[in-house]
């Protein structure tokens, strides 16, 4: 018994049916050229776009300090859900859900009022980065409840924020 091995060729046809022969790699080699670019009227970009940042409250420089926290699954995906909906509506206030989270805490230090209860549920493990201000403000609270704080933050905040 003779067993064939199975051999291809170079001018096999290949799955998109070109064969290998057709497809050649690019030369780099060679310069590339570009078409002009045909412009048919003028645009101009104000200064002010080019400079500045697309989110210009917080900066990632002011964040020295990194906070191990765990909140409800539900709790967050419903506020990635509140966040996506205010910037895909034009309102570009709320820069992300992590944003989101730092206001709530910066509302909490201002004395805003926990309206909401604490859930039990699912937790997320998450990181959130905080400037020295929000850090010392997590440091005094109770490390027990420090997540349980954070939570009922956060769905007070959300409540003022869909309302």
């Amino acid at each position: 018994m003779t067993v064939k091995a199975k051999t291809k060729t170079k001018t096999a046809p290949t799955r998109r049916g070109f064969g290998r022969s057709d497809a050649t790699s690019p030369k780099l080699s060679q310069p590339i050229t570009t078409q002009p670019d045909i412009t048919h009227s003028t645009v101009t970009v104000s200064p002010q776009h080019s400079e500045q940042p697309r989110y210009s409250s917080e900066q990632k420089e002011r964040f020295s300090c990194v906070a191990q926290v765990r909140i409800d699954a539900q709790l967050f995906d419903s506020l990635n859900n509140a966040v996506e909906s205010a910037i895909f509506g034009g309102n570009y206030s709320v820069e992300s859900a992590s944003h989101f989270v730092r206001e709530a805490l910066r509302e909490h230090i201002g004395g805003k009022e926990l309206k909401v209860a604490h859930q039990n549920g699912a937790k997320k493990p998450l990181s959130l980065r905080l400037d020295s201000q929000l850090n010392e403000f997590w440091q005094t609270l109770p490390k027990r409840h420090r997540n349980n704080i954070l939570e009922r933050a956060i769905r007070t905040k959300l409540l003022s924020y869909q309302t």
